[in-house]
């Protein structure tokens, strides 16, 4: 499983839970992980020493939603409702296409090859012509 945040990207984007323990908080982030992992593992592999901003903030969120809902903050029950709900359709739009995870990449070559780059490596175009 790939880990696509860390404890201390957690707290620099929810510092009010820097009273949780270690163990509250890595379990929260495993979650998020397995979840993210659900969603994307069979579409795409993503480089763990390159996360993309969206999946790792995408895992903090939902950190954030685990941490809040293992310990009964009833008050905070809808906000992070919809803040899961939001990450799961942020994760189903990644998976379907809707939303890119990888910037275009463009390249010169000699050959005059058509390269196209996606989330499950590349395809040279004039290979198949």
């Amino acid at each position: 499983m790939t880990q696509y945040a860390d404890k201390t990207k957690l707290l620099a984007k929810y510092p009010v839970f820097t009273d949780f323990t270690d163990d509250e908080i890595n379990d929260a982030l495993l979650d998020a992980d397995a979840l993210i992992d659900g969603y994307l593992s069979s579409k795409f592999t993503i480089d763990p020493d390159n996360i993309p901003r969206v999946v790792e903030r995408v895992a903090c969120d939902l950190a954030c939603y685990y941490l809040q809902k293992s310990n009964l903050q009833a008050q905070a029950e809808e906000s992070h409702s919809k803040l899961y709900n939001d990450c799961v359709k942020v994760l189903k739009d990644i998976a379907n296409g809707t939303i890119t995870l990888f910037e275009p990449i463009v390249t010169e070559e000699s050959s005059g090859d058509f390269v196209v780059i996606s989330g499950a490596g590349s395809f040279n175009y004039m290979d198949d012509i």
